[in-house]
């Protein structure tokens, strides 16, 4: 009786035979797949590898090239600032060192004329010095008034330019004397009222009848 219950057909046993033969040759036919497809990967031409590195290095070469131009240039445009700048530098030096020459000259100049008005000034001042120049004064006014009468007309016309000066601005006395061709010194003691270093414009400067040439 177990006899009967352990016993397998013969049949049931070949039918699971196809079926296994079937599965392993679809696992060979894979594994045979794989392999073939794990070859071409790997497989490939030295060739293949260099011509883009070859490529690359070209392309490499010539940037580089184009950069070297580009500082080559930019170094010669740098030396041309340098230059215009160092130029540009010693010119306006130059300018400023002229100047600077022509302000101490006249600084010195202004000094000069300074001292020589206020010389004048004090001999001005002097006793004595006032009485004379008012008797010519006098003595021009009384001439002037005497050729009035006469009715000269050439008398009359220098007695009026050259009787007084009305300042302007940018006046001094060393101008209206030089204007006048009179001597300073003359003209200062024509007018003893007058501060030689402070002319007002409008102010009346007597002019000597005597020309000093």
């Amino acid at each position: 009786m177990d006899t009967d219950e352990n016993y397998e057909s013969p049949s049931t046993t070949s039918s699971f035979l196809p079926v296994g033969l079937g599965v392993a040759a679809m696992g060979l036919a894979l594994v045979a797949l794989v392999i073939a497809w794990t070859a071409k990967k790997n497989s490939f031409s030295p060739e293949d590898t260099v011509a883009p590195m070859k490529e690359a290095v070209s392309a490499f070469e010539k940037r580089l090239a184009a950069l070297e131009a580009q500082n080559d240039e930019l170094s010669d445009q740098n030396q041309f600032l340098k230059a215009s700048i160092t130029t540009l530098v010693e010119q306006t030096q130059s300018a400023l060192n002229q100047v600077g020459k022509e302000i101490t000259t006249n600084r010195e100049q202004m000094a000069v004329n300074a001292q020589s008005l206020q010389k004048l000034a004090s001999a001005v001042g002097r006793p004595g010095a006032a009485p004379t120049t008012t008797a010519k004064a006098s003595a021009a006014r009384t001439a002037t008034a005497s050729n009035t009468s006469n009715k000269s007309p050439a008398s009359t016309n220098t007695a009026a330019t050259k009787k007084y000066h009305v300042v302007q601005p940018g006046d001094t006395l060393a101008r209206i004397a030089r204007q006048y061709n009179v001597a300073l010194a003359t003209l200062v003691r024509s007018n003893p009222q007058v501060d030689p270093r402070k002319l007002s414009v409008g102010q009346k400067i007597t002019i000597p009848q005597t020309n000093v040439s």
